[in-house]
């Protein structure tokens, strides 16, 4: 489908929650160190509740945008050494990284009020990649999963974009 220049509505960022490198938020079956949110050993599940929110200040229509970066790979890979550093870069060492069979999902989520967020009665958390709301604050979280314990997901980067009609 193909829209034309004329039809596409300017925008302008209002808010963008980043987690990365930091990832201070509560985690449950998964923890961050050196910059990557990694899930623990052995598990298929784990869930990461953002430290921060977004608070427009008054009920306003927002577009809700997610950009996450992630290496689904081997949980017990023999190649790399427990610092998680290859014990010899090869010269197509991103293909080492990860897998192709590798089956998981970041799933992320967002749960809305129109109150103040401290005294909220939040919404239901709902999944999305980009979608179009209405509130006053928004929370954030995200659910890993694998389907075998043999592999695991990091991530590196976790960004949450909140734009509205210019």
């Amino acid at each position: 489908m193909a829209i034309p220049n004329s039809a596409a509505i300017p925008t302008t960022t209002v808010a963008t929650l980043a987690e990365a490198p930091g990832f201070a938020g509560t985690a449950t079956g998964c923890s961050a160190a050196g910059g990557v949110l990694a899930m623990a050993p052995g598990e298929t599940r784990a869930r990461y509740a953002f430290a921060g929110r977004i608070d427009l200040g008054a009920v306003q229509p927002v577009r809700l945008i997610s950009d996450i970066e992630l290496l689904i790979s081997e949980a017990r890979d023999l190649f790399w050494e427990p610092s998680g550093t290859a014990m010899w870069t090869p010269p197509d060492a991103r293909l080492w990284l990860g897998s192709t069979d590798a089956y998981g999902d970041v799933d992320l989520q967002v749960s809305v009020t129109d109150d103040a967020p401290d005294a909220a009665r939040w919404g239901p958390w709902q999944s999305f990649d980009a979608a179009d709301y209405s509130g006053r604050a928004f929370r954030f979280r995200a659910v890993l999963g694998v389907e075998s314990p043999d592999y695991t997901i990091g991530i590196t980067g976790l960004t949450v974009t909140a734009l509205q009609a210019a």
